[in-house]
């Protein structure tokens, strides 16, 4: 079916639009998707590397929890500035 405002005698003139990125935008998409899963799931799995820095720390379990709650906190608190300078 062509386009309305195309005659079929042009319709072979017309080139699919190409992407301004030159396709990189999936790399992207898959880029920032992976990067999303392994801050999130460093998150969930906290219990498992706790275990192993009070392990490998000889720490008490107060201490080695300022870890996964400043690794929370900085999360949090750095994604408030990436909303306002892509906010534009």
């Amino acid at each position: 079916m062509a386009h309305p405002e195309v005659s079929e005698e042009g319709a072979e003139d017309i080139c699919p639009a190409k992407a301004p990125d030159g396709g990189w935008g999936w790399m992207v998409v898959l880029g920032c998707t992976l990067m999303h899963s392994v801050i999130a799931g460093l998150g969930k799995s906290f219990a498992v590397i706790f275990l192993e820095l009070q392990r490998r720390f000889h720490s008490s379990a107060a201490i080695t929890a300022w870890v996964g709650g400043l690794a929370i906190a900085v999360r949090m608190t750095l994604s408030k500035f990436c909303l306002v300078e892509f906010r534009a």
